[in-house]
């Protein structure tokens, strides 16, 4: 995982995201990267004390959520759709900040907990 995770960072650096279908790679790329670093924060949550559990689990079902909406809008984007381009990027980018601020969240409320004993 956590080579792909390197492999991931060093794509989106490079990516190139002009042309629809570049966009659309792109924000799998990311989409994919922060599926990988909840997956991380998923692993370490059984580590966590019982009474800080709770918030970090509830904090993963939302990102679950988010990026469940996120993978929906890139799916409905691949199609034929009367949304201009430009408002359904726009719409992408958006779920994917709220996405990236939850995981970025949710991993600061785990490493801010100290590994129950």
């Amino acid at each position: 995982m956590a080579e792909e995770l390197r492999e991931l960072q060093q794509a989106l650096k490079s990516a190139r995201h002009d042309t629809k279908e570049e966009y659309i790679e792109y924000a799998r790329k990311r989409a994919r990267l922060l599926e990988l670093r909840a997956a991380e924060l998923k692993a370490r949550a059984p580590t966590l004390p019982a009474a800080h559990r709770g918030t970090v689990d509830q904090a993963l079902q939302e990102i679950d959520a988010k990026h469940r909406e996120v993978i929906g809008a890139l799916n409905e984007l691949g199609k034929d759709t009367k949304q201009p381009w430009s408002s359904a990027r726009g719409e992408i980018d958006r779920k994917l900040s709220e996405l990236e601020q939850r995981v970025d969240a949710a991993g600061g409320a785990a490493k801010a907990t100290p590994p129950a004993r």
